[in-house]
């Protein structure tokens, strides 16, 4: 049986692999998977949080004109300056390349605005 201090630190190691993969990418252009939708912006700041009065530890990040995707490519709308999102798992924060590999329908929405410097 898997103790609840055994859980959290599972939860902790992994949050703390996905800020040392989102710290790669500081100050470039990434993609969040959430899901249901996928954002895309500049990432700004990478930071260790909880959210509200939870235990659990989430890896927050601050990206810059952020713009979400649909999964099928369409564009769902455009996010505000900026905004922070979280993640608790290393596979949700991709790069460029991640992205054209996983989801290549939103990196061929993406690749004009890369091109005429949107972000």
């Amino acid at each position: 049986m898997t103790t609840e201090r055994e859980i959290l630190n599972q939860w902790n190691s992994v949050v703390e692999k996905s800020k040392e993969k989102a710290r790669k990418f500081i100050n470039k252009l990434v993609a969040i998977d959430q899901n249901t939708s996928v954002a895309v912006g500049k990432l700004m700041t990478v930071e260790i949080d909880r959210l509200g009065y939870l235990k659990y530890p989430y890896c927050r990040l601050m990206l810059h004109k952020p713009i979400r995707y649909r999964m099928d490519g369409k564009l769902q709308f455009k996010m505000g300056e900026q905004e922070l999102l979280f993640i608790n798992k290393p596979e949700m924060v991709m790069d460029t390349n991640e992205l054209a590999s996983r989801f290549p329908k939103i990196y061929e929405e993406i690749l004009p605005k890369i091109k005429t410097g949107v972000w």
